[in-house]
Order: structure tokens, then C-alpha cells, then sequence
């Protein structure tokens, strides 16, 4: 989301929050927010102008740089969701659910760190190479049929997830 906001002209900067909830821009000229506007709806974002008195004092702000520390503890988070409803369904405990989640977590922070999301980057892509990725990598635990239910889980929770950054 970042990338393809940087792209608009008299946008100054583009920050996230450590949630990913807020947005923060700067812009060079106010005819630009259309165009932000614009962008946030092509990825699949709903933004509302926020009161500056709704939001924290206290918010850390994250720019374009700071992705790949945010692309680690999100990868993080990720797994820890995913991974326990998964494991209970299939049977997995103890030391094998603390092996897959290692994997899903590993594997999404590798793929969200090679994955550059350009201007031009669709949308699902992000969410089809780390799924697929994910499956990939989980297949010589799982076998090849539930790596690939790992696989859906994970398409399924990125799609209400979206990588900012």
C-alpha cells in the first residue's frame, strides 16, 4: 500500500500505524487526496478522514522503510492465527503445532521481505505467493493434501489482511 501511494504525485509521505488501522499523508497539494482516495479503494481499503483528537498521541508512525521489521511481527501474528485452529482440526500438538508454527511464520516473513509490491502490483498477488508459499513449505511435514488446507486457511485470513507496507 505504501509503494502505490509513494507513486502519487503531491503525495510528501505515507505512514501506517504499528496496527496497520491508520494512515497518516502528507501531501504537497490537496487536489492529490482524490488520487489517495482513489488508490486506498483499489487495494481494498475504506478510509474516512479521522479527527486528529481520535488518534493517540502516542501512535508510531511507519514509513516504507520500516516494512520489513512491520512484515515480521505481522508474519508473526499471522502464524499464531492461523496455525492453532489448523492444528486442532488436524490432530497436531505440543512440539509438532510449535514446528508448524515456526514454518508458517519463517515463510511468510521470507515471502512478504522478496515480495516488492510495485505501483503497479495487483492486490491478491501478495496473498497468492505467500499461501502457495506457505503450502509449499509445509508439505514435507503435513503431507501434500493438508499443506494444502494450510494453504486455503492462510488464503482465507489474508484476504481480511492486508500487508501494508
Amino acid at each position: 500500500m505504501l509503494a502505490r501511494l509513494g507513486s502519487i504525485e503531491g503525495l510528501i509521505n505515507a505512514e501506517t500505524d504499528h496496527r496497520g488501522e491508520l494512515l497518516r499523508i502528507v501531501l504537497r497539494e490537496r487536489g492529490a487526496l482524490d488520487e489517495v482516495w482513489a488508490a486506498l479503494a483499489e487495494l481494498g481499503y475504506d478510509a474516512e478522514l479521522a479527527d486528529r483528537s481520535a488518534v493517540p498521541p502516542d501512535v508510531r508512525w511507519h514509513g516504507a522503510l520500516d516494512v520489513r521489521d512491520l512484515s515480521r511481527e505481522e508474519a508473526d501474528v499471522i502464524a499464531r492465527r492461523v496455525v492453532p485452529a489448523f492444528a486442532r482440526a488436524h490432530g497436531i500438538a505440543g512440539s509438532s503445532e510449535v514446528l508448524l508454527t515456526t514454518i508458517v511464520r519463517d515463510t511468510l516473513y521470507a515471502c512478504f521481505s522478496a515480495h516488492e509490491l510495485r505501483a503497479d502490483s495487483s492486490p491478491g498477488a501478495l496473498r497468492a505467493e505467500c499461501s502457495r508459499a506457505v503450502q509449499d513449505a509445509a508439505v514435507p511435514m503435513l503431507g501434500v493434501a493438508p499443506a494444502r488446507e494450510l494453504g486455503a486457511a492462510l488464503w482465507t485470513d489474508l484476504g481480511g489482511t492486508h500487508v501494508a507496507r
